[in-house]
């Protein structure tokens, strides 16, 4: 009876935990100028909208510059405490022409030459043993950049013990041991290419990173738990993308 009265108490307190829901979309903007024009209405009203539809922190990314063409897309990470947090999309909040001429061109852009192709979305909802969102709270220096994973599956049996991997497993215990540094792990309720799962690193710097992952693949707990037969064959695609924090993002 004791332990009934103390959930009832921490339900009705709202001391009682719940994973974070997480929308990640990607803009494939098509010109840096199209990226410049989304960078000032994101700034200047894009992310107020944000947190107007219930989100808490937001991130906001580019992607990091390599050899080869560039790549304009943004990321934006949108954290909410819980599905309910989501409010309806305002219409509204777009309508009212921008005072920046840059946010403005953005809204404006003519049918025939928009600012983007098309924007993807994912609704994730965080991994059981890892429900909330850890916040990097760095300075955004000119070293660090984050790493975004997107791993799909072949089937949603697949998925659910590939996210079993990643807690009951230890893989992100793993992480932690190597000196890589986690900020969520979401499993895809909506997405393109479901089933699929999604996880962010964040690093220091090139060797930070490279240190890491060398460090993951040599590790005497990888070594052990990659031969479990269990989680064998429980990803199929990976995706990986290195992104920037933009000036205006919360997540830096």
């Amino acid at each position: 009876m004791k332990i009934i009265t103390l959930l009832a108490t921490l339900l009705t307190t709202g001391l009682a935990f719940s994973a974070e829901t997480y929308e990640l979309k990607v803009y494939h903007l098509n010109s840096a100028d199209s990226a410049g024009q989304w960078d000032a209405w994101m700034s200047a009203a894009g992310l107020a909208n944000l947190k107007k539809s219930g989100a808490g922190k937001v991130g906001a990314f580019r992607v990091r510059p390599a050899d080869g063409e560039a790549d304009h897309r943004r990321f934006v990470l949108a954290v909410y405490p819980s599905p309910a947090a989501l409010k309806p999309v305002d219409g509204a909040a777009v309508l009212p022409k921008q005072r920046n001429g840059k946010a403005e061109a953005y809204l404006a852009a003519p049918p025939k030459e928009p600012a983007y192709t098309r924007i993807e979305s994912s609704l994730l909802t965080a991994f059981p043993s890892f429900t909330r969102l850890e916040d990097p709270a760095g300075d955004g220096g000119k070293e660090r950049f984050f790493e975004l994973r997107i791993y799909e599956n072949p089937s949603e049996r697949a998925a659910a013990l590939k996210v079993e991997m990643f807690g009951q497993g230890g893989e992100i215990d793993i992480f932690r041991e190597v000196g890589l540094k986690p900020v969520f792990f979401g499993s895809a309720r909506i997405a393109v290419n479901p089933p699929q799962l999604t996880y962010l690193v964040v690093h220091e710097n090139e060797e930070a990173q490279k240190a890491g992952w060398s460090g993951f693949g040599k590790s005497a707990g990888w070594a052990k738990l990659k031969k479990n037969t269990r989680y064998k064959g429980t990803v199929s695609k990976i995706h990986k993308h290195l992104l920037l924090a933009l000036p205006f993002s919360e997540l830096k």
